[in-house]
């Protein structure tokens, strides 16, 4: 099972470009199952890839920011892909995937940094936000089409990726997991885990 941790992409951009689809079917071609994408600061979509030779790989276009001090609100929403391998003797398939997403949540003066996961961040944690001091001060103009509320994470996610993508497959003995924070990514078995 071979994963490609890609640095690509255009910076600020919520949909893969041309040639990280030309890179990722490389990727594929040359036997990449999982790829891994990082660089734009936002969320990219998440797209099962066909090479012309048949074989098949999934693909994090980007991953966001796991954690980010950026002003505008596409870069302070991440995610951390979650993927299930099962071992099989003929090989390893990916058996289960999606997207945990996440906001980097910090205050007025960039002090306590968290992140949290989306679906229990709260409006008061949103109207709280450092964010919106940064972006009164400065010049960018981001935040005018992505104002930093609750809703709008859910529409950038939407924009991103069209819903996250989930493969769902049969369930099989032998269960690895995979987290994947950005560059990092951690595989054990499941018998190890406590």
């Amino acid at each position: 099972f071979t994963i490609v941790f890609p640095h690509w992409g255009e910076e600020y951009h919520l949909k893969q470009s041309p040639d990280q689809v030309s890179w990722a079917k490389f990727f594929t071609e040359c036997g990449a199952d999982l790829i891994i994408g990082t660089h734009p600061h936002c969320l990219e979509p998440v797209k099962e890839i066909t090479a012309d030779n048949g074989n098949t790989s999934l693909c994090y276009y980007s991953l966001g920011n796991y954690i980010s001090l950026q002003d505008e609100t596409i870069s302070v929403l991440g995610g951390m892909a979650k993927v299930t391998l099962i071992v099989e003797e003929d090989g390893v398939r990916i058996e289960r995937s999606g997207m945990q997403h996440l906001v980097t949540d910090y205050g007025p003066d960039l002090e306590d940094v968290r992140v949290i996961p989306l679906e229990v961040y709260t409006d008061e944690q949103c109207a709280a936000h450092g964010i919106r001091k940064l972006s009164l001060g400065g010049s960018d103009m981001m935040n005018l089409d992505y104002p930093f509320t609750i809703a709008t994470l859910y529409r950038v996610i939407d924009q991103a990726a069209k819903s996250t993508y989930v493969l769902f497959f049969g369930a099989l003995p032998k269960v690895l997991r995979l987290s994947v924070r950005r560059s990092f990514f951690m595989l054990y078995p499941s018998c190890c885990r406590k």
